[in-house]
């Protein structure tokens, strides 16, 4: 007990006191990460089974159907409609009854505005020559004698119309078709009916001269001498 000093004495040879300095916090150690275990093969031990040809074949999915194959429709039997169902009456269609009135009395008017139209145009309106009325007594006719049927005269021919019928060409040798047959420059008609000439010779009197030159001239073409009457559409040009 006598080893503490006694209050208010420092002793000597203690240290003095020294400051207190908090203590700082200790740091946890830093945790090293456990290593990760390999994982364990269990078919280690286990024995390979050789490849077969189905395994080596490659694996395809089945094939769907492209469509649903459609069942035919269920037929369709007749509807049975009652017999006693009620009728339901209709009126008279009055409206088309109105509309067919309206087109009747259309078509009435464009048809007589038409005709008075064309009345008007072609003077159809003019007023028509009275026809007395005829007689509608039984007046008795006396009956006329059958007259004797003429026949027509025969049918003429000149096909060519030089004067002569055909049936005159054909006797006399000349030809039908050609008005002046020798070209003397005169119709075969006026060699005959005319100078009383051969219409198959072209110089009738052989003076050297042609028929129809003669006559143009004022000569007689059937021998010596002049014509008396020359017509005047044979004269020569003054």
């Amino acid at each position: 007990m006598f080893d503490q000093p006694p209050v208010g004495i420092k002793p000597e040879n203690q240290s003095p006191a020294q400051p207190s300095v908090p203590t700082p916090p200790a740091v946890p150690a830093q945790r090293q990460p456990i290593p990760a275990a390999e994982p364990i093969d269990m078919l280690s031990n286990v024995e390979p089974v050789p490849p077969t040809e189905l395994s080596k074949r490659p694996l395809m999915p089945p094939a769907l159907p492209t469509s649903l194959p459609l069942a035919p429709p269920a037929p369709i039997g007749p509807i049975a409609i009652p017999h006693d169902l009620p009728i339901a009456k209709e009126g008279l269609p009055w409206s088309k009854i109105i509309i067919a009135i309206g087109v009747v009395i259309i078509l009435g008017g464009g048809g007589f505005a038409a005709y008075t139209y064309r009345s008007i145009l072609f003077g159809l309106n003019q007023p028509l020559t009275p026809v007395p009325p005829e007689n509608t007594n039984n007046v008795l006719t006396p009956e006329q004698p059958d007259q004797p049927v003429t026949p027509p005269p025969p049918l003429v021919l000149d096909a060519d119309g030089d004067g002569l019928t055909d049936e005159q060409e054909a006797s006399l040798g000349t030809d039908a078709q050609n008005p002046d047959t020798d070209g003397d420059g005169l119709f075969d008609g006026e060699e005959i009916n005319a100078y009383h000439i051969n219409p198959l010779n072209l110089d009738s009197d052989s003076d050297g001269y042609r028929d129809g030159d003669e006559v143009k001239s004022g000569y007689n073409p059937n021998g010596p001498g002049k014509l008396l009457n020359v017509p005047a559409e044979l004269q020569p040009n003054q």
